[in-house]
């Protein structure tokens, strides 16, 4: 009977820890967007409930292996730590292994788990002490001594977790933002949606119906009419935008590339302290959070570091029967899950986001009555519906798309086989001009759907009190080609469908909606421009400028002038004029620089190479990219060496990168 109840206190406190832990982990991740807390509830502790009972039939044998002939007090001991310390390091493996939830990039979770691990060590270690002190049956006769109230120690566990579970989670939805409003100083809120093309907004000039809310945003705020990424790819953009630094100076140039915040030092001795406005903000007094939509925004890469909650996305495992946003918090599904390596949903979409910086919001302006405090608040929230794979709801591509009946569809698979093997698909007798007006109708339709949480995210601050105290930056990362030079994605050239991005600000207390701005601005531009209206001093070093007289009409003139530089990483070097754009290629399989002139007046698009055609090469325009190139360090021979890539990439995360079109 020892054995047996040895093992049940095992048990015990393993499950409860392990369920502790899931509800410390969403604490910790500011709401990861489950299903309502009473499902939570009851589906956990069934599932729970459900392993305790198959573990207390086996509890028996599992004692009696290292208690066999049931006196040896010794191994009566010493059997419930070797029991402990098996299942718990398969507890650890769980949490652990999992990327992004326990690991070296989120050392307060190692903390709290090393706590609740010392913790349960010393009630086991009081059972042990308490079970040898007893002794056997006669001598408790005897001495009138009594067993260990198990029962009572299981209730006292139960109570804590109806505790801990019912108090830390909460149903989100956008009506849980708070009641008040945080009025002085601002908040700061910048939302970037991932893969927008500037040109498919309606308040930029597109003619289908796809952004109904965010142009009502757009009225209300100031819309900057020419404003570019200095790179087109997702990790590097918004690295320059959080650090106000150029690719060249953060040394950030891939999806697979760290982002930890570490300073560079060019060759010439210039020091970039590459701090991101989070950090800043922080040492300011603001609370900080983050709601991301792709594995590579995530810890993992980095990008932990710079807010107090990062809730990043973990895509759910289809195979699981349990509804998705409940099964891969329950430690024991996710770990056999993670195990079998099942098939992957990479996507996360905008109701989530809109959802989970709603529930953290919530918590936040509980936060501030409990502690009487009036800190502000900096949240960066992450769209990616309009990113690859395109597969928006059926109702919404019946709006740009109803008739379409062919074979391929907006998979990241589909798409590559469009880039790769087009006349492999004309011999299938597919019209690859009809796929692409296709899979442009699937883009305009995930816009749509995003716009429609957009307009929920506006109105949810506005009816909260939330929206007028607020600099809202709104924005996109880089574009996205759709067969313009055959291609359909992004990073493959410094094109106005990859470079220009719709930005739309919203400053606080703002009273004159409706501008619009001619100025060129970037996205390096932000990070100052939000010190500045913040009244914070960063001194550091920053390529970007604070576009703040530009809004308050105070720039003097030429102090916004063209032209914008641009990359893509061992690709191209580019400058754009409002007028004229020049390109420098680096043609790596011939291992020669190929030029190349636009005169975008007459050419806005960028399709007719007058260096090719004609000859025509300006070479006052050329030496200006020569020496833009040398002076910030550009050079792709010596940044190719400098690049910081992330080594233990796991197959797990591979797999997530090709499902979004990465890596192909």
């Amino acid at each position: 009977m020892k054995a047996h109840s040895a093992g049940i206190s095992v048990l015990i406190t393993l499950y409860s820890i392990t369920f502790l832990l899931d509800v410390f982990w969403v604490k910790h991740q500011g709401y990861a967007g489950l299903d309502p807390w009473s499902d939570f509830y009851i589906k956990g502790m069934a599932a729970y409930g459900f392993l305790f009972i198959i573990s207390w039939l086996v509890a028996p044998m599992i004692g009696r292996i290292f208690r066999p002939r049931g006196r040896t007090r010794v191994f009566d001991f010493f059997a419930v730590w070797w029991i402990f310390a098996t299942l718990m390091l398969i507890l650890l493996a769980n949490e652990e292994i999992v990327p992004g939830r326990f690991g070296p990039s989120n050392p307060l979770s190692i903390i709290i788990s090393i706590v609740l691990l010392i913790i349960s060590f010393a009630l086991l270690r009081f059972i042990g002490f308490r079970g040898r002190r007893i002794g056997t049956e006669t001598e408790m006769q005897k001495n009138g001594a009594k067993r260990p109230k198990h029962r009572l120690i299981l209730a006292i566990v139960v109570s804590l977790v109806v505790f801990f579970g019912g108090y830390q989670i909460t149903k989100p939805h956008i009506g849980g933002l708070p009641e008040t409003a945080v009025e002085e100083p601002p908040n700061v809120l910048i939302v970037t949606l991932d893969t927008l093309r500037a040109d498919h907004v309606n308040t930029y000039g597109y003619g289908p119906r796809t952004t109904p809310h965010i142009d009502t945003f757009a009225e209300e705020s100031i819309v900057f009419e020419n404003a570019f990424t200095p790179i087109p790819l997702t990790t590097p953009a918004h690295v320059s935008l959080f650090t106000g630094n150029l690719p060249q100076n953060h040394i950030v140039f891939q999806n697979t590339s760290m982002f930890d915040g570490k300073p560079v030092t060019k060759p010439d001795g210039t020091y970039y302290e590459n701090t991101a406005i989070g950090t800043i903000l922080k040492k300011n007094g603001y609370r900080t959070f983050g709601a991301v939509s792709a594995i590579h925004l995530g810890r993992q890469f980095g990008w932990g570091h710079f807010v107090d909650s990062l809730n990043e996305y973990e895509p759910p495992f289809e195979s699981v029967t349990l509804p998705q946003r409940t099964c891969f918090q329950l430690a024991p599904f996710r770990f056999l899950a993670a195990v079998q390596r099942r098939p992957l949903n990479p996507i996360r979409k905008s109701d989530n986001v809109v959802e989970c910086f709603g529930e953290w919001v919530r918590g936040y302006q509980r936060h501030q009555r409990e502690s009487s405090t009036n800190r502000p608040f900096f949240a960066w929230l992450h769209f990616f519906d309009v990113h690859l794979p395109f597969d928006p709801p059926r109702e919404y591509l019946a709006k740009f798309d109803p008739d379409y009946r062919g074979t391929l569809t907006g998979a990241a698979g589909h798409v590559e086989r469009y880039n790769e093997n087009k006349e492999e698909l004309e011999a299938e007798g597919i019209d690859i001009d009809r796929y692409v007006e296709h899979v442009n109708a699937c883009y305009d339709a995930e816009l749509l759907y995003m716009d429609v949480w957009f307009g929920g995210l506006i109105n949810g601050l506005k009816e909260n009190g939330l929206y007028d105290n607020s600099l809202i930056i709104v924005c996109s990362d880089h574009g996205e080609g759709f067969g313009e030079r055959g291609y359909i994605g992004h990073n493959s050239g410094p094109f106005d469908y990859e470079m220009r991005i719709p930005f739309i600000v919203k400053p606080p207390k703002f009273k004159s909606p409706g501008q619009r701005i001619t100025e060129p601005v970037t996205l390096c531009d932000i990070a100052p421009t939000v010190y500045d209206y913040l009244g914070i001093e960063p001194a550091i070093r920053m390529d970007g400028r604070s576009f703040k007289p530009l809004l308050d009409g105070t720039a003097a003139e030429g102090e916004f002038d063209w032209p914008v530089p641009g990359m893509v990483f061992l690709v191209a070097h580019s400058l754009r004029w409002e007028d004229r754009q020049i390109v420098r290629f680096l043609d790596r399989e011939k291992e020669e620089v190929v030029w190349s002139y636009f005169d975008l007046t007459t050419d806005p698009g960028a399709f007719n190479d007058l260096y090719a055609s004609e000859g025509i090469l300006p070479e006052e325009d050329k030496l200006t990219l020569i020496k833009w190139i040398k002076d910030t360090g550009a050079d792709f021979q010596y940044l190719s060496l400098q690049a910081h890539e992330k080594e233990d990439v796991d197959e797990w995360t591979l797999e997530q990168l090709r499902a979004v079109g990465y890596l192909n």
